[in-house]
């Protein structure tokens, strides 16, 4: 037999058959019941969430329970302090961006990030700043990042086995601080660490002169460089290094001028008169 053919309202779609009657809607009182099943619902969920929420399970019983990653210089208890984070607080309640925000703003911290371990532990994941130079200010010694950033005060007895940066308070009013500093500090950086013939160690000073210009200073050998403008700075002073290596100039040496003329190399002699 050929299956029936469904009924089909006016418009040729799918309908109820004539004979089975109008549609029946639900009643007030059935969408009242069903409003307040679903309200009900909602409570006993809320209810449940603040009870987990407020339950000892949740909570921080020593700081034993907070983990702190990253940290090489700054002490794990100094940066728990500045968290803010005590005993019996539970996890639900922890602002985590504050507690890093909080943390972030000591000097050696670059950037924080809080995480909850559950049921009751907390992560502290910190990245310290690198010095990559010590700065003279006008109150001492400071610390200076490979971005350029003063970010803490030298103390008595600190690490203290970095080029210096001077000068900055002799700068030309129009230039900036930052500017100076910011071309200082890439200079150290552009110093290759292993290189054999200029390493980065034997880097002792790096002078802002008044029109911007830098002039260093080697630790072994006092007679100034100056550095000049343009790229591969320290290859290029690495080179005339290693000549005057080879040709046993170092002692006789009293300034080698990167930028002469504009490009060209001036290395001035002290050599004993014949």
């Amino acid at each position: 037999m050929r299956p029936r053919r469904a009924e089909r309202d006016t418009f040729g779609k799918p309908g109820r058959a004539p004979w089975a009657g109008p549609a029946r809607r639900p009643g007030k009182g059935v969408t009242l019941f069903r409003l307040l099943v679903l309200t009900g619902l909602c409570g006993v969920i809320f209810l449940a969430m603040s009870l987990t929420a407020e339950s000892g399970l949740f909570r921080i019983r020593d700081m034993s329970a907070v983990e702190v990653t990253g940290n090489r210089r700054v002490d794990r208890a100094e940066l728990i302090e500045r968290s803010g984070v005590r005993p019996g607080m539970s996890i639900f309640s922890l602002d985590a961006g504050a507690v890093a925000a909080r943390i972030a703003s000591h000097p050696w911290v670059a950037s924080a990030e809080v995480v909850r371990r559950f049921p009751a532990r907390i992560v502290i994941a910190v990245r310290e700043r690198i010095p990559a130079a010590l700065v003279v200010r006008g109150d001492g010694l400071a610390y200076v990042d490979a971005s350029a950033v003063v970010f803490a005060a030298a103390e008595p007895g600190g690490e203290l086995d970095y080029p210096v940066i001077t000068g900055l308070e002799e700068t030309d009013p129009a230039r900036t601080d930052a500017d100076a500093l910011r071309r200082a500090v890439g200079f150290i950086r552009s110093v290759d660490r292993d290189d054999p013939v200029f390493p980065r160690q034997i880097l002792s000073e790096v002078h802002v002169e008044r029109d911007g210009e830098l002039t260093i200073f080697l630790a072994d050998n006092p007679f100034p460089v100056r550095i000049g403008r343009g790229p591969k700075r320290a290859e290029r002073f690495a080179t005339v290094l290693k000549h005057l290596c080879r040709k046993d100039l170092l002692a006789v040496t009293r300034l080698v001028d990167l930028g002469y003329g504009g490009d060209r190399i001036l290395v001035r002699l002290a050599l004993p008169a014949v």
